[in-house]
């Protein structure tokens, strides 16, 4: 590869943020894979949450039964965000209507939600990232290899 200080520190720093990325994602599909199991919620209260000024988002407290013991939870529905507190106060309403199904992990009950959702962006930008380090690393070779066989 181009041997340029330049190029090489910030080919690793690309590389250091690609398995930045990589770990986070790799760890996001860990505990979307961990919540396997299914319980139907036995309670579950629910109230607004400020995040900003002007987001709010809907938490859910619930319990569920496994093995004949009760289990707690927490829910904040991040991907679900509201302008102003009477909008979230409006989707609250629909949402405790609901009956919800609480997945959770059998290897850990503490680690359990409402809301099972895949990372998508997490896997996604580990992946462009990945054909970003790919293409800096192609080019170093091409410019070295234009620019050392030119001269021979």
């Amino acid at each position: 590869m181009f041997q340029n200080k330049i190029w090489l520190a910030f080919v690793a720093v690309v590389t250091a943020t690609v398995l930045w990325f990589t770990f986070r994602a790799f760890t996001e599909l860990y505990y979307y894979q961990a919540l396997s199991y299914q319980a139907p919620a036995e309670t579950t209260e629910w109230s607004v949450k400020t995040l900003y000024d002007d987001r709010f988002v809907l938490r859910a407290n619930f319990t569920f039964f496994i093995e004949g013991k009760l289990h707690h939870g927490t829910t904040v529905f991040s991907s679900s965000t509201f302008r102003n507190p009477w909008a979230a106060e409006q989707a609250l309403a629909k949402y405790s209507n609901k009956k919800w199904n609480v997945w959770y992990s059998p290897d850990d009950f503490s680690r359990s939600t409402l809301q099972k959702s895949f990372p998508v962006k997490e896997c996604f930008s580990a992946g462009i990232l990945w054909a970003l380090l790919i293409y800096f690393v192609g080019l170093g070779y091409y410019v070295k290899k234009k620019t050392y066989g030119a001269k021979t």
